[in-house]
């Protein structure tokens, strides 16, 4: 259920409407995933605390901030809100999550 929450947080940062610069980092797919399962399993068992950004609580905005600094060492707003206002907007049809 986590990993499904992940997936969906993360697709949601990524369906968002300003596009942050291209990093070389996430060119790759295959890396990209390879460093999300990693990424999961180092913070597995972690509680939810709202607000939260460290092993003892995170919340999910702070866990997708935490991960697109840690492991692609890119910038994101700190909330949900502000998370949802980058990138570029796409329709439900045109998303992985069918």
């Amino acid at each position: 259920m986590r990993m499904g929450l992940l997936l969906f947080v993360l697709l949601l940062v990524g369906c968002s409407h300003h596009a942050p610069p291209i990093n070389s980092r996430l060119s790759d797919s295959i890396t990209v995933i390879a460093q999300l399962r990693d990424q999961l399993g180092s913070w597995r068992g972690t509680p939810y605390r709202y607000g939260g950004m460290s092993r003892g609580g995170v919340d999910c905005s702070g866990f997708v901030y935490l991960t697109f600094r840690d492991r692609f060492d890119l910038q994101l707003p700190r909330t949900t809100s502000a998370q949802s206002d980058i990138g570029t907007r796409i329709s439900k049809d045109r998303s992985l999550a069918r």
